[in-house]
């Protein structure tokens, strides 16, 4: 009985880990998405994943002062509650705490749920209702928990975000409307100087403008008062040195593709305060050429730096999440073996006891000591066929078999693993071929693949100072009917006599390390009937390849080259 129990357990913990990993994974889905569309998507995915008979989600915008209500109700919540839009105006209007925790609908009983969304329930409430008896469950509070926790960081981010996209609108079409006022007025020199400072020192955000080659030429009143410069200071000004020291290769690797290009660009970077507080802000540049084809740069730069922290903390959290699925699986792998192990080992050893007693006797027991050695060694299969039974069981696993597009979900590790990127100062090209056709495949295990290669090669690049850290993140469609995805770093690279050993078991570099990753890595790409494998770059830095059959392979194995 205390086992079935421990099995409902594992097995209500185990749906818990995948509730949390599915609700883990929205913050993705919602990246440059509306609020009104995050709303809905996130009460679908909680209404499927807990089987809630009623969801309603009650919003308020403090950006526009706007309230946005969405409400999901079951067959059966639509057919025994024809009141239901007046109980949810009495709900919505209530105290949280004063609600009801189950409510009388005829033959059947409601639990109600009140969660709140934000620190003190500023963005929203979230109201959730279903028929079971013992709803909510711990995990079911759990999943709820974290689920409002991520739609709070994904409403605020597109929020955010929608504002920042509308200023910097607003910024571009001040900018450019005054700058081509400028470059077609014929008045007088002095004049026009003195309008368009006036213009662009009323502007409340960072103005500056740039010649050709990429020296500053102008910035406004609210640049100089952000770093503490007065007009007469901000004219021998270097605007480097306000940036932070760790982005400022990157900023002017940048800056230099940027000004070669003659094309619009956008990128980030610090910038002290005169406080000396380092702030993230979102430089973006736009080139103009006047009458007789002169180039200069005008741009603006915005404040990023709560979306940026706010970013850092859903990471940290997604961190702390894997980390405890770690020590969670190796807990249960040690567990298991010593389980497993103990009953033949215990009788070895009381078997080789018996044997050593045998012989030992003034009279050896011939008989008994080869009866005795037969069973320890009767044991010792045992414990072999134990070693070989939990090596089955974690090498192979049913996989969930669907079409997969290996472009958008290498877009959708980049999208999670971007915080990371950025905190590691890593230049990330990407180069994924159009027409790519899909494979057949677990999604999830494919993902997991990418990103442990992108974070491998994120490390491989921690202690470089000497170049820039690039990464290359590619797929294309090989001659052979396979998808490769390519992840090519600028990193330390490997001995090639010891390439083989990356892929094994406990087989690491580095300090920190399980060496497990890579391993693992393998093991759900030869499931997938493909191949994973490494080479050293010409220059530094070393390439991990997957190849995975698409469709219209023919049931091949991907091949090495």
């Amino acid at each position: 009985m205390q086992a079935d129990f421990l099995d409902i357990e594992n097995e209500r913990l185990r749906d818990c880990a995948r509730d949390l990993v599915s609700v883990m994974a929205l913050p993705a889905m919602w990246v440059g998405q509306e609020p009104h569309h995050i709303a809905e998507s996130f009460l679908d995915s909680i209404v499927e994943i807990l089987d809630l008979d009623f969801a309603h989600l009650h919003l308020n915008d403090s950006s526009s002062d706007a309230l946005l209500e969405v409400t999901r109700l079951s067959d059966w919540a639509r057919n025994v509650a024809p009141r239901f839009a007046e109980l949810l105006g009495s709900w919505t209007k209530a105290d949280a705490h004063e609600l009801p925790r189950r409510l009388d609908m005829g033959p059947h009983s409601l639990a109600v749920l009140s969660v709140p969304l934000g620190l003190l329930g500023e963005i929203g409430l979230l109201l959730v209702g279903s028929r079971k008896s013992d709803f909510p469950r711990q995990t079911e509070s759990l999943v709820l928990s974290v689920a409002a926790n991520q739609a709070t960081i994904g409403l605020h981010a597109a929020w955010q975000l929608s504002e920042q996209k509308r200023v910097a609108r607003e910024l571009d079409k001040r900018v450019d409307a005054r700058t081509r006022e400028l470059a077609e007025a014929n008045s007088e020199l002095r004049r026009r100087e003195f309008y368009f400072q006036l213009v662009v020192d009323t502007i409340p955000a960072i103005v500056w403008s740039a010649h050709a080659d990429g020296r500053a030429d102008f910035v406004n009143r609210h640049f100089r008062e952000y770093v503490g410069l007065s007009t007469e200071e901000a004219r021998d000004w270097v605007w480097t040195s306000a940036v932070h020291p760790g982005d400022l290769p990157g900023l002017i690797e940048r800056w230099k593709a940027t000004l070669s290009s003659g094309r619009p660009g956008e990128f980030q970077a610090r910038l002290r305060r005169f406080d000396g507080e380092y702030r993230w802000f979102l430089f973006r540049a736009n080139p103009l050429a006047d009458a007789d084809g002169n180039l200069k740069w005008f741009g603006a730069c915005i404040d990023v730096h709560d979306w940026k922290q706010a970013q850092d903390e859903l990471r940290d959290t997604q961190a702390e999440l894997a980390h405890v699925t770690r020590v969670t699986t190796l807990g249960q792998l040690t567990a298991s073996i010593a389980h497993e192990l103990n009953q033949p080992l215990s009788g070895i050893i009381t078997n080789a006891s018996t044997c050593v007693r045998m012989l030992s006797a003034e009279q050896p027991n011939i008989t008994g000591a080869q009866e005795t050695a037969r069973r320890t060694i009767r044991d010792a299969n045992r414990a072999t066929e134990v070693i070989a039974r939990l090596r089955a069981l974690f090498t192979k696993q049913d996989t969930a078999i669907e079409t997969v597009d290996m472009n958008l979900a290498t877009q959708e590790v980049i999208a999670l693993a971007s915080g990371e990127l950025q905190r590691a100062q890593v230049i990330l090209r990407t180069e994924l071929s159009d027409g790519l056709p899909y494979v057949k495949g677990d999604r999830t295990q494919l993902q997991q693949v990418i990103m442990n290669l992108i974070l491998n090669a994120v490390e491989a690049m921690e202690g470089i100072s000497d170049r820039l850290k690039e990464l290359l993140i590619a797929t294309k469609y090989d001659e052979d009917d396979n998808v490769r995805i390519i992840i090519r770093d600028a990193g330390v690279g490997f001995d090639p006599a010891t390439v083989e050993k990356l892929f094994h078991p406990f087989h690491t570099t580095k300090s920190h390390g399980m060496g497990i990753g890579l391993s693992v890595s393998r093991s759900i790409v030869e499931n997938h009937q493909g191949r994973l494998w490494a080479e050293n770059n010409d220059g530094p830095g070393a390439t991990f390849l997957v190849a995975i059959p698409s469709e219209l392979n023919d049931g091949r194995t991907a091949a090495q080259p």
